[in-house]
């Protein structure tokens, strides 16, 4: 099927011609539950009332106060949100709303975000290939707030073209990944045109590798055969995989086919320009 560049924010919703009448769009029908077993992916949300947010992308913990996200999410949050009014809560499930309305105090876990730092090499691509560096991060106020008893377990960065060197030796389609976040189902594609329904969870799909290019990754994802992958909202959310023994965040999420049926991209982690950039906001 022909693919289109799709924008796994919540704005995309609009353009793609979705159905419900929402502010927000998880992981696909096929995707899993993750209970509590990864707090260190998360759900980034805007306030949308006094009280109450909505969810409009996801991410992932590098450690207690630094999290890793699309570049077109933080750029969103940056430009046109006001200060204040950004928050990040790792909780596994949000809300039972079926339109997206979270309750702040409903969330056990949850913080106001402090800073946003956006690439400044984030430049948004055109076709279908993804955004130009497409990777970027935000710094949590009250990294207590998300905490679990036992901690979090972090993913670690990947060395630098650990990617490539996996293609080479012919391990790259072979090596397990892991797709996370907490955005929409795939679409239903009925009489009104496509409907997108909202899991409300963090959930994940288990992936493989389909090709790679230089700026992204590109994951099998093929809905009609009972596989799982991202759509709207999990942008920014991260793709996993054990590398050498460590579990490691590969890159995050960021566009794929409009109704989230075929082709998933995420944005490469293991750039150099992107961990450069990654290490300067880690060591603030």
């Amino acid at each position: 099927m022909k693919t289109f560049r799709r924008s796994l924010a919540f704005m995309a919703v609009f353009t793609a011609g979705a159905a419900l009448a929402t502010d927000a769009w998880a992981m696909t029908e096929n995707a899993t539950p993750d209970g509590d077993n990864h707090p260190a992916v998360v759900a980034l949300m805007r306030l949308r009332a006094p009280g109450v947010v909505s969810m409009f992308c996801s991410g992932a913990l590098l450690n207690n106060s630094v999290l890793v996200t699309a570049s077109h999410c933080a750029s969103y949050a940056a430009t046109s949100l006001a200060a204040g009014t950004v928050f990040v809560s790792n909780d596994p499930m949000l809300t039972n709303d079926p339109y997206g309305r979270i309750p702040l105090a409903a969330l056990h876990h949850v913080s106001l975000i402090s800073s946003i730092a956006v690439n400044p090499e984030y430049k948004p691509g055109v076709g279908t290939d993804s955004y130009r560096e497409d990777v970027s991060a935000m710094v949590v106020a009250d990294p207590a707030a998300l905490d679990r008893p036992g901690g979090i377990a972090y993913p670690s960065l990947p060395s630098a073209g650990i990617l490539d060197r996996l293609q080479r030796s012919g391990d790259l389609r072979t090596t397990p990944i892991q797709v996370m976040g907490y955005g929409t189902e795939a679409a239903d594609n009925g009489a009104g045109g496509h409907t997108f329904a909202y899991s409300n969870e963090r959930r994940f799909a288990n992936m493989t590798i389909g090709s790679l290019n230089q700026e992204v990754i590109h994951e099998s994802q093929k809905i009609s055969q009972g596989s799982a992958g991202a759509c709207y909202g999990d942008s920014g959310g991260p793709t996993f995989a054990t590398i050498n023994g460590t579990w490691t965040v590969l890159g995050v999420t960021s566009t794929g086919d409009i109704p989230c049926w075929a082709t998933n991209t995420a944005a490469r982690i293991d750039r150099s320009s992107v961990l450069t950039f990654l290490g300067g906001v880690n060591s603030h």
